[in-house]
């Protein structure tokens, strides 16, 4: 797969821009610079997502470019980007449409961010989680993409584990007006059960086959379906990929993710890529917005 060298550049110059505001400086000790130093770091950051997303092979280019400055940070003794370097990883990673096996890139993540494990917290243990969600996208592609949102969306699947909810309990008069406003308007924010579960499935085939099966035509053979009927469908999915991540052979893994998924495209009829351009893009699943609810105590319990 090749890449413009111009695109290289400036994901990399990007790359260092969010870095940049994060060295240790002489004159970081002041308030101001601090703050301006903050909104630079949050604008970078906000730059290279908005860059990356215009191709979805960009995400590819920034998981090389984040192991080849996790080296050089290594080689430098720049400790204090390890720990933002692995967090852009993971980031990156979970919304990746597509990583092909030949790629190596897992690979290449997991033998740099392992010699990290050594040392003191906190570089040992966020190294250890990427390491963890690395082993398990190596033999279930996609599955921390579904992870997040079947818990962010309150999805259940009956094989596998319950939901889990976070209460932040909050004295109304002791938070900031805007602050409501906004957790009262994430609260009612609603998404179709059925196109997330549409979503997922597709996200499911793309990380696992990437344009082999055009996500226009198994959105079409989903829609005509019923809601329970779809979910049916994805928990299928879900158990598929979750019997793959609990194997310990990822080769093994792997082959029962394409042969099952593979079983399920066949039940349903879903056509292979027809060469068209159009069938044969990576498209970018954006996560859905995650399910916020807010109650008044005096109004309100907590049963959802």
């Amino acid at each position: 797969m090749q890449h413009t060298t111009c695109t290289e550049d400036r994901i990399q110059h990007v790359l260092d821009r969010c870095l940049d505001g994060l060295r240790r400086s002489p004159m970081a000790a002041h308030s101001w610079n601090v703050l301006m130093c903050s909104a630079g770091q949050s604008m970078n950051r906000w730059s290279l997502e908005e860059l990356v997303k215009r191709d979805p092979e960009n995400f590819l280019i920034l998981m090389q470019q984040i192991i080849r400055k996790t080296k050089e940070v290594q080689e430098q003794c720049q400790y204090e980007l390890v720990v933002p370097l692995a967090v852009m990883f993971t980031s990156t990673l979970l919304q990746t449409p597509y990583c092909p096996q030949s790629s190596e890139i897992l690979e290449d993540a997991i033998e740099v961010f392992y010699t990290f494990l050594t040392w003191p917290e906190p570089y040992c243990g966020v190294c250890k989680e990427l390491l963890s969600t690395l082993q398990l996208e190596i033999k279930a592609p996609g599955i921390s993409f579904q992870r997040l949102v079947r818990e962010e969306q309150g999805l259940n699947i009956p094989k596998l584990s319950p939901k889990t909810m976070t209460v932040l309990l909050m004295n109304p008069g002791e938070v900031p007006a805007d602050f409501l406003s906004v957790a009262e308007q994430l609260s009612h924010i609603q998404h179709s059960q059925k196109d997330t579960y549409i979503t997922l499935i597709k996200h499911a085939f793309q990380s696992t086959f990437g344009t082999k099966y055009p996500l226009q035509s198994i959105h079409k053979v989903l829609q005509l379906k019923n809601e329970n009927e779809v979910e049916k469908i994805f928990s299928s999915v879900s158990e598929i990929l979750e019997a793959a991540a609990a194997m310990s052979d990822p080769i093994n893994a792997r082959s029962h993710v394409v042969q099952n998924l593979e079983g399920l495209r066949d039940g349903l009829k879903i056509p292979s890529s027809n060469g068209r351009k159009s069938d044969g893009m990576l498209q970018t699943l954006p996560l859905p917005t995650a399910k916020s609810y807010m109650f008044h105590w005096e109004k309100d319990n907590f049963d959802v």
